[in-house]
């Protein structure tokens, strides 16, 4: 499945759907063949164009980059956000329908809504308020074989 392919069946299954965990949604992403890593792209780079669509026009400043981090927290990857196919797919979606109910559960969960809320509910202004680059968790198969082949250093065996 592409990116968009990807992104599209979560906005259709976003669309009636309002009473939603990440957990939820990644079984479900699960279940249409897509990969774990495949699901959390589009989960988190979704979630990430979404809660910044929502956000638009307050004079926020957005960090153009973004940084998947693997097991452990190593960075993996990084880039520009509006050259990644998931994010691209997302806000193609997002300018382009009317709000739906998961879209807007979806934005409010991300990290990006639910800190410029506190920050404004501490008094900030919007235009004032520069976010950092999203990083989102990307574990494979890969990544998770490494961390279990890693002995802790107080065993010497």
């Amino acid at each position: 499945m592409t990116p968009e392919e990807a992104v599209r069946t979560l906005a259709v299954m976003l669309r009636t759907w309002e009473d939603f965990t990440q957990e939820d949604v990644h079984q479900r992403l699960l279940h249409t063949g897509l990969s774990a890593r495949e699901a959390d792209l589009t989960y988190g780079m979704t979630q990430v164009a979404w809660g910044r669509m929502f956000l638009n026009g307050l004079g926020i400043t957005f960090a153009p980059t973004y940084v998947f981090v693997g097991a452990g927290g190593r960075e993996i990857a990084s880039g520009r956000l509006t050259a990644q196919p998931h994010y691209q797919a997302a806000m193609a979606i997002a300018t382009s329908e009317q709000p739906f109910p998961g879209f807007l559960r979806l934005a409010m969960m991300s990290a990006d809504v639910r800190v410029v809320n506190e920050m404004l509910n501490r008094g900030s202004n919007a235009s004032d308020l520069v976010t950092g680059p999203p990083h989102l968790v990307l574990i494979d198969d890969v990544d998770d074989a490494r961390e279990k082949s890693r002995k802790p250093w107080w065993r010497p065996w």
